[in-house]
């Protein structure tokens, strides 16, 4: 067997390479690139968030969110409306804050985690004014119509009344309602009584509550939650929604230690007719509440849905960590029975191999679970503290209509945040699992270039731009597994002449022109981090041709790489004693998918670069396989590939040190 290398500082020789850019994303890789975001992160439309009171809300990179309450804070709980406007806008609110906001004595602008973000704000209470959301506010939400609720001299009085399973008035309530028909929405401003009124058109409404009644030394707190239809007009005046009617939510597990933390819950109404309306609202049930749900409504033209995460931990020390993720209830209809019960046969039981890159290091990991056919929750995860190299036992839901995201950090964090700057993180969704064991590992490697998220448009001062995000150690051997601390510099040339160039490159801004013609995007880069051995050097380019840049809006480059995959990598080492078999794949876009190429070549290096040995391949279309077979002190092995494809983009890119030699 070989000796490993431990992670420290390299003097690795930055190597030069001709090569060019990429893909494709949902938000705008230039807004990401911008001054404004934290550099060096693979969160490129994440961040964190510190709301007004404290309490930490990290959007993850896959979309998913987790929130880190305050100290002293671990039972208020939070209430997560969904937008009127039907859009996956994240608004976290604090309980305790509720009644401030329905009152007008609190900025709701503060709370809605999108916005802040997407303006580059991670002090909800420090943001300027003129950095927070301009659209009218309803309560907790945007009003949806701007008229702040103006209704015709026909209007009646309707009231709302909300108590608790004593009979008394919730510590905390939020209620929101909703015509039938989709044409109006609205929110109640709950007094101390716990009553809500608003001046109704005569028709058919559906009204959403939500309310709590807070833990104490002695006795645990509870969350209800309600949906109801009402009809305005026919002589009924108000509801009284009466928690004693409504059904506990709860879940037992198999291992007797297990410690319950807490759970988000989501419940809506989905129009069958119209599926660009309805009705939802989720919470956060920590561990010293119980949650209860209102009896199913008769609302035959809605799909309901109900979706319950609860999360269990073992306990703190443990020799044999586990955790259990469940994703529990229905798609259409509330569950008949929603006391679940599970044995650890019914779920899947995966133990999960967490390594390191050459240094041990803390990270976490937070799954969210949901239906496969839609999403129905809010994607709030629990993060739960894990050590690189470790195992741990993950249990989770495993049925055919559930389906998982997984995400992984391991590193270095920016002090004060859940952002890592050196290390790595491993993006991972869209799994189904089977009941029974099975095994995951998480950190495989190899490591080559990522492709990329670059976009070009014009800015608002009449210039023109390039930018994105870039990923100079990226691994995709049956993981998404991007390397975080680069640093490096990046240029822009026409016709071999240089356009422009900047410092950074894992997100990156520089001028481009406007005019057609044949581009060069390239990228130097050096891992500046102590937490990893590999990809210590990178060296990428690109050569495309553009038309005209986009008048508005933008326009996305897709650029390809070529990944590199082996099969039983582990923590980026692989075993050397027989010859490696390597597979290479064209790919481009987010989430990747395979280019057709005309030409490919592959080289390795065992000398970190500073000889080459060509590799025989055997290419179909964009995929080609090679066979390797290392000098015998090898200890790892540096990559250089090159590919052109069917537009006729040129890309070349090298890694030094891939990976290593067991």
């Amino acid at each position: 067997m070989r000796t490993r290398r431990t992670a420290g500082t390299l003097a690795a020789a930055i190597i030069a390479a001709s090569a060019m850019a990429s893909p494709t994303a949902q938000a705008n890789p230039l807004n990401a690139a911008a001054d404004t975001a934290p550099p060096e992160t693979f969160e490129t439309a994440g961040g964190t968030v510190v709301l007004p009171t404290g309490d930490r809300v990290t959007v993850l990179p896959n979309g998913n969110a987790s929130i880190e309450p305050a100290e002293g804070r671990e039972d208020i709980g939070f209430v997560t409306p969904q937008a009127f406007d039907g859009s996956d806008e994240l608004i976290a609110v604090p309980f305790d804050m509720v009644d401030d906001i329905e009152a007008g004595l609190e900025d709701p602008r503060r709370y809605n985690v999108t916005r802040l973000l997407g303006a580059g704000q991670t002090d909800a209470g420090a943001a300027p004014a003129s950095a927070l959301d301009d659209r009218a506010y309803t309560g907790l939400l945007p009003d949806p119509t701007g008229e702040s609720g103006t209704v015709a001299d026909e209007a009646q009085k309707f009231s709302v009344i909300l108590r608790d399973r004593t009979g008394g008035v919730p510590d905390d309530s939020w209620a929101m309602w909703a015509t039938r028909d989709g044409s109006d929405f609205g929110g109640f401003a709950i007094d101390a009584d716990g009553v809500g009124s608003e001046a109704f058109m005569p028709g058919d409404y559906i009204i959403v509550t939500q309310f709590r009644r807070a833990p104490t030394d002695t006795e645990r707190g509870e969350l209800v939650l309600g949906i109801t239809p009402v009809t305005v007009g026919d002589g009924q005046g108000q509801l009284l929604v009466d928690a004693t009617t409504a059904q506990p939510v709860s879940a037992e597990v198999e291992r007797d230690d297990a410690v319950y933390v807490g759970a988000p819950i989501s419940y809506g109404a989905l129009s069958r007719k119209d599926e660009s309306f309805g009705l939802a609202a989720s919470a956060v049930a920590e561990a010293g509440s119980d949650i209860y749900l209102m009896p199913e409504p008769d609302l035959p033209e809605f799909e309901l849905s109900l979706m319950y995460q609860p999360t269990f931990l073992s306990p703190e020390g443990s020799a044999d960590p586990y955790t259990y993720n469940l994703a529990l209830g229905e798609l259409d209809g509330f569950p008949a029975d929603t006391e679940y019960a599970f044995t650890d046969d019914e779920l899947a039981q995966v133990e999960t191999h967490l390594h390191d890159l050459g240094a041990a290091v803390r990270g976490h990991t937070c799954d969210y679970g949901d239906f496969v056919e839609r999403q129905t929750g809010i994607g709030l995860c629990r993060r739960v503290p894990v050590a690189f190299p470790s195992t741990h036992t993950m249990l989770y839901t495993a049925e055919p209509g559930i389906s998982w995201e997984h995400s992984a950090k391991g590193g270095i964090y920016a002090e004060g945040t859940q952002r890592i700057v050196d290390g790595f993180v491993d993006d991972r969704t869209g799994v189904v699992y089977e009941p029974g064991r099975t095994e995951r590992t998480v950190v495989k490697g190899p490591f080559s270039a990522g492709a990329p998220v670059v976009a070009r448009s014009a800015d608002e001062a009449g210039g023109h731009l390039i930018g994105g995000l870039l990923y100079p150690g990226f691994s995709v051997g049956g993981e998404s597994l991007a390397q975080v601390g680069f640093d490096g510099t990046m240029s822009l040339s026409r016709d071999g002449r240089l356009v422009s160039e900047t410092e950074g490159v894992q997100r990156f801004v520089m001028d481009m022109p406007a005019e057609p013609g044949r581009y060069t995007l390239a990228a130097e880069s050096v891992f500046s981090g102590t937490t990893s051995v590999f990809a210590a050097a990178s060296s990428q380019s690109w050569s495309f041709d553009v038309g005209e840049m986009p008048e508005e809006g933008y326009e996305y480059l897709d650029l390809p790489v070529v990944s590199l995959g082996i099969e039983g990598a582990e923590g980026g080492w692989v075993d050397g004693d027989e010859p490696v078999e390597v597979t290479l794949q064209a790919m481009a876009g987010a989430p990747y998918a395979p280019v057709e190429v005309e030409s490919m070549t592959f080289e390795v290096s065992y000398d970190d670069g500073r000889t080459w040995r060509n590799v025989a391949i055997e290419r179909d279309g964009g995929t080609a396989a090679g066979v390797l077979c290392p000098p015998r002190r090898a200890e790892f092995v540096s990559v250089r590939m090159t590919a052109v494809d069917t537009a006729g983009t040129e890309v070349a890119h090298t890694t030094i040190r891939s990976f290593g030699l067991a």
